[in-house]
């Protein structure tokens, strides 16, 4: 019996700053009407939210509700996604939303030609010209402390 030892397969996520995650969900979620059934799904199922509500709002929610088992993937830490339940990454590469064409670039000369992406759920204008306070950026730093260490945001 011939055993074949191949080398570890190469792979990359998608991720994006924390900060940016959160305003976009907000908006995106939070401050639109609920346009489809999935978005009225997601008000029931997670008490405490509701349309309309303040950034602060939603913000100080996430404090309480983020670590709750099975919590919508949409505010759910993206170190989840790419670590093992050891915390170790095991994703071969990261590209960052805020410079996703030129990491791109960087997964198709490993892969070979990849199609264009589409845009699509495009939030107007990069974070809808919400400016995050002091507080908001300490409090989404805590609540994601372990995204920002992993993802290398700072």
């Amino acid at each position: 019996m011939s055993t074949t030892v191949s080398a570890p397969a190469w792979s990359f996520a998608a991720v994006r700053h924390p900060e940016a995650r959160v305003v976009s969900a907000w908006m995106n979620k939070l401050q639109r009407p609920p346009a489809t059934e999935g978005q009225a799904k997601l008000m029931r199922a997670n008490p405490g939210l509701a349309e309309g509500m303040s950034l602060d709002a939603f913000i100080d929610w996430l404090a309480q509700n983020v670590s709750a088992r099975g919590v919508d993937a949409h505010w759910r830490p993206q170190h989840h996604f790419i670590c093992d339940r050891h915390n170790v990454r095991r994703v071969s590469f990261l590209a960052r939303c805020e410079r996703l064409d030129e990491d791109l670039r960087s997964v198709a000369d490993r892969l070979g030609p990849l199609e264009a992406l589409q845009r699509v759920n495009v939030t107007a204008g990069e974070g809808g010209g919400v400016e995050l306070t002091r507080g908001q950026r300490a409090t989404i730093r805590d609540i994601y402390a372990r995204d920002f260490e992993v993802l290398g945001y700072d």
